[in-house]
């Protein structure tokens, strides 16, 4: 059975995900009259209304309005000030971070290629074209998930603060570095967050923290389910969901041995990201990368060691790596629903697979064994 999943399964399914990125490409394509770099363009265009005095932000305007931390500002500002250059600099970049991710995610499962092959590529292909800074995000989401396992709490903090004027979302990360007793990733965390919100107080507009934070909470306030946004945040009820998911978390990365950086807990947290962000477009599924390489690699525990009994199948058999390719497969359904005018919020289904992977083992015990980081 194993031979003939690598022999048909496999192809047919990577055959399936690569029409679909071509079939996404030539969508956004036909839809954005051509022009590649439309999230960008809206970053370029709120930077010049910042340094020119005025407001960035068009809570209006969701879709085509700048909603990201000011910080954000700070990083576009010397692409926007290249012009052309400057743009196709960022789009180089976008088109650089992806691989690495990839690259720095499937590196530290021995999983061999297929989970590379199986990630959300048309989530990938989205961003890259929109020149979308959840590029940058997963990227900064797997470069903490490597210096966690690595014990460089510092660069973790680091990086998840960058990844935070990206995707605000990801200051979640925050309470797992203190779960955790991270606490020089926390510091450095609040230092990168503090720097950015100053420097953009004193550099852009006067008051432009406050605006952003007016702007979130508008953003939930006026939440617009849709084809296009996946997101479950507007929905009655949700905030108690979200609450007791987080809870559910919580104990999922308390329970894990010590110090210890598992994909699960880790990776529940970043899809926890986008069930309680008021957008959820497509291309932020490439969040996902860690969970997903994981829930293919052969590391059946999560952590770099063996799972106890009555714990769910394992990443590593072929049920574990099924969970995990079906995970994906729900992704790129969720795509389909928009190519058709449909939402079947099966993006978000895979993200609360996620949650599942992550808080299952709370239902049997932990392992005697100690387990540790580095899993090279």
């Amino acid at each position: 059975m194993r031979a003939l999943a690598r022999r048909f399964v496999q192809p047919a399914l990577l055959g399936a995900f690569l029409l679909l990125a071509a079939v996404r490409l030539a969508w956004l394509y036909r839809n954005t009259g051509g022009v590649p770099g439309w999230d960008y363009r809206i970053y370029a265009e709120a930077v010049g209304r910042a340094a020119g005095g005025n407001d960035p932000y068009r809570l209006g305007e969701i879709g085509t309005g700048f909603i990201n931390h000011p910080g954000l500002l700070l990083l576009v500002y010397p692409f926007q000030r290249l012009g052309a250059a400057g743009f196709w600099l960022w789009m180089a970049g976008s088109l650089i971070a992806w691989p690495l991710t990839l690259t720095i995610a499937a590196r530290e499962f021995p999983a061999g290629r297929l989970p590379v092959l199986l990630l959300p590529l048309t989530a990938a292909v989205e961003s890259l074209f929109m020149g979308q800074a959840s590029i940058a995000a997963g990227l900064c989401l797997a470069g903490a998930f490597i210096a966690l396992r690595r014990e460089r709490d510092d660069l973790a903090g680091l990086l998840i603060g960058f990844g935070v004027l990206f995707k605000l979302s990801l200051a979640i990360f925050g309470l797992y570095f203190l779960l955790k007793k991270r606490f020089r990733a926390v510091a450095v965390l609040g230092l990168v967050i503090a720097f950015f919100s100053a420097v953009s107080e004193l550099l852009l507009l006067s008051g432009i923290n406050g605006i952003f934070f007016e702007t979130m909470i508008g953003l939930y306030a006026d939440f617009r389910p849709g084809t296009n946004n996946a997101s479950l945040a507007g929905f009655p009820y949700f905030p108690v969901i979200a609450l007791i998911l987080l809870a559910g978390l919580c104990a999922a990365v308390v329970r894990e041995p010590g110090r210890v950086t598992g994909w699960r807990a880790y990776g529940g947290l970043a899809a926890w990201t986008l069930l309680s962000s008021p957008l959820t477009w497509h291309h932020h599924f490439v969040l996902l990368a860690v969970p997903l390489v994981g829930s293919l690699a052969a590391d059946p525990g999560g952590t770099g060691g063996s799972h106890g009994p009555g714990s769910p199948p394992g990443p590593g058999d072929p049920a574990g790596r099924s969970y995990g390719v079906a995970l994906a497969v729900l992704i790129q359904v969720d795509l389909l629903g928009q190519l058709v005018g449909l939402s079947f919020h099966t993006g978000i289904a895979a993200a609360i697979g996620v949650l599942i992977l992550a808080v299952a083992p709370l239902t049997h015990k932990p392992n005697a064994v100690i387990l540790s980081n580095d899993v090279r």
